[in-house]
């Protein structure tokens, strides 16, 4: 649409038609706005798809540096600012390949202030370790917050937030963990 609206107006100026005008100005606005919005979905729907998939190079891409970060509501400790990177390792860690998540969001929300973002949305999250042979599904409800920031790169998210609003099934299925990989330490000999 963008392409289509530069080359209207090239077409027009070459015509003799008279320049844009508010109208036209208002119009490459509005529509520059509905693409921002949906680049941000884009990057929310990509987080999804990676962090379900497990494929965390992906997932660590979509992020800024540095992520305003709060689960609260699922107790965890604290919310506050963290790298991307500890980000992605504790979820790394936590969906381990013993354990399948899928998560789902709609109702999405979307406010654009200039090279910010923020979507809010109802999602559903459901993780389960196939190998126990009972109480193995744990499901929960809540409000996502997305926030973004327009990076060179594109839209990255700079914040998130899960506010967990009901959860079934077995608790400890969220909770389980991997052990960290082991880190081997090099010793040079002395001889």
């Amino acid at each position: 649409m963008k392409l289509f609206i530069i080359i209207l107006a090239a077409a027009l100026t070459a015509c003799g038609a008279p320049p844009p005008n508010s109208k036209t100005d208002e119009l490459t606005a509005r529509v520059r706005v509905l693409e921002d919005e949906r680049a941000v979905m884009g990057v929310a729907d990509a987080l999804d798809e990676a962090v379900d998939a497990k494929d965390w190079g992906r997932a660590r891409a979509l992020f800024t540096d540095e992520v305003q970060a709060d689960f609260t509501s699922l107790d965890a400790e604290n919310a506050g600012t963290v790298s991307a990177d500890e980000l992605i390792e504790n979820w790394r860690l936590n969906l381990h390949p013993g354990k399948v998540s899928t998560r789902s969001r709609s109702g999405e929300v979307v406010a654009v202030n200039g090279d910010e973002a923020t979507m809010t949305s109802q999602g559903h999250v459901r993780y389960e370790i196939p190998a126990r042979t009972d109480m193995n599904v744990w499901e929960g409800w809540g409000r996502f917050e997305h926030r973004f920031t327009r990076t060179p790169q594109g839209w990255r998210i700079s914040g998130f937030t899960f506010t967990l609003t009901r959860q079934t099934g077995e608790a400890s299925v969220r909770l389980e963990t991997m052990a960290p990989e082991p880190t081997s330490i090099v010793q040079e000999s002395k001889n």
